[in-house]
């Protein structure tokens, strides 16, 4: 019988060696390609982060833009000038984390360099030294090159909600931003030198003492309860939840109806509905627009908010978006505003009385020192004006103007220009886009 040979220890070892450095690779590669994968789905988010915060900075040098070259008065555009320069750095500081990878980036980031400097001289020029014609043009001319800009901007993002990824489109080296590229290679016509729906003021809630309902005596949780049951009438069950505090002191309660749960807030002063939210889903079928309207104003009445006028109507999906005002002896009162978001069905899915919870008050204006007349003609030649309004406008300093609205359009876009009533000052200009007033 032959005799079986006896494995050398050296070899043994060595093979074992092997497994192990074999093994050791295989799991040294596969954590390589686990981190790996997590790198680029790190470096990805920040691009894209990048991205949106420099596409939203250029959507709003866009607007402002459109606003400067249809405005007339000095401290307007000073204003807007000085806003665009801080988007442009911003723009240009989210873009330079992308310029690694293409270098076209560099181009588009001397662009906002340039044109955010010049703004931000002529801004500085202004109130005292009125912008020229030669200037008015060259805004106008920035105000093309960065529409171009934006729409490329866009057509990047709709491509970006599929399954490219930032990390791989560069790596490609894609040039991101299309044709707007030639924008930038020739600059010569601009001499540098060395940004629900809602209508116009319908977030003017800075104020936040609520003037309406600090003057309306208190009411108790019983007393608001029987007034929440008379406001919704058809519910099941109402019960309540909590009290809440701050600047407009509440009792909060569940309303239980066919169609869904809801809460309502009704203020401790006067016991009046402020806020209403439901989960109601909407059915998505296309709204009537005349009997939302309708339904809006008989909960109006209900409600207790009268000599309310519809301003604003924005249709949704399954829903429209109504914002009425209030208005007296022909004025429009913004600051005094409510919303309310009514379904298909003819259902209130929600109500926001804020604006007029903060700001409504019996007021006596003076007769307004300038006419409608005198006041079109400080409004920018290059609009067409399609109605005029007197109104009462809220300002960021938490003060209003007695002024006059003028609804104008220019080829495809809609503004509304406001003129002091009695200065004859432009004091502000809005634009609408997408059926929003920015």
């Amino acid at each position: 019988m032959k005799e079986k040979r006896p494995i050398k220890l050296e070899l043994l070892i060595g093979t074992v060696i092997a497994l192990v450095l074999v093994a050791g690779l295989a799991v040294t590669l596969a954590f390589a390609a686990d981190m790996k994968e997590k790198y680029n789905l790190h470096l990805d988010n920040l691009y894209k982060k990048s991205f949106i915060e420099a596409m939203d900075s250029i959507d709003d040098i866009e607007i402002k833009l459109s606003k400067v070259s249809v405005s007339e008065g000095s401290q307007t555009q000073k204003t807007l000038l000085s806003e665009i320069w801080m988007n442009a750095e911003i723009a240009k500081n989210n873009l330079a984390q992308l310029s690694g990878k293409d270098s076209n980036m560099e181009k588009i980031i001397q662009f906002l360099n340039q044109m955010g400097d010049y703004c931000h001289c002529l801004s500085k020029k202004l109130p005292d030294d009125p912008l020229t014609d030669e200037e008015k043009d060259k805004l106008e001319s920035l105000y093309k090159v960065v529409q171009s800009l934006k729409a490329s901007f866009k057509e990047v993002d709709e491509g970006l909600r599929g399954d490219a990824t930032f990390v791989g489109r560069l790596d490609e080296g894609i040039q991101m931003l299309g044709d707007c590229y030639e924008h930038f290679n020739n600059d010569s016509n601009i001499d540098y030198p060395e940004m629900i729906y809602d209508g116009p003021f319908s977030d003017a809630t800075a104020i936040r003492e609520a003037k309406y309902l600090n003057s309306l005596p208190k009411v108790t949780q019983e007393a608001a309860e029987a007034r929440a049951r008379e406001i919704f009438k058809d519910a099941k069950e109402i019960a309540f939840v909590e009290k809440t505090m701050g600047s407009i002191p509440s009792f909060v309660f569940s309303v239980a109806t066919e169609e869904g749960e809801g809460l309502a807030q009704i203020s401790e002063h006067g016991g009046k509905l402020v806020l209403y939210t439901s989960s109601h889903d909407k059915g998505g079928a296309e709204i009537d627009i005349e009997e939302a309207t309708e339904k809006a104003e008989e909960v109006l009445v209900t409600m207790g908010y009268e000599n309310l006028k519809l301003v604003w109507v924005t249709p949704g999906e399954g829903a429209v978006y109504l914002n009425y005002i209030f208005f007296h002896d022909d004025i429009l009162y913004y600051p005094d505003f409510v919303k309310l978001k009514v379904g298909d069905d003819g259902c209130v899915l929600a109500f926001d009385a804020t604006g007029y919870a903060y700001n409504h008050i019996d007021r006596s204006l003076d007769p307004p020192s300038a006419t409608p007349e005198q006041a079109a003609e400080k409004v920018s030649k290059k609009l067409t004006i399609v109605e005029t309004r007197t109104v009462v406008i809220p300002t960021k300093w938490n003060t209003e103007i007695f002024a006059y609205e003028f609804f104008c359009e220019r080829e495809d876009e809609e503004f509304y220009v406001y003129i002091d009533a009695n200065t004859l000052e432009e004091v502000e200009i809005m634009k609408v886009v997408n059926n929003m007033v920015v």
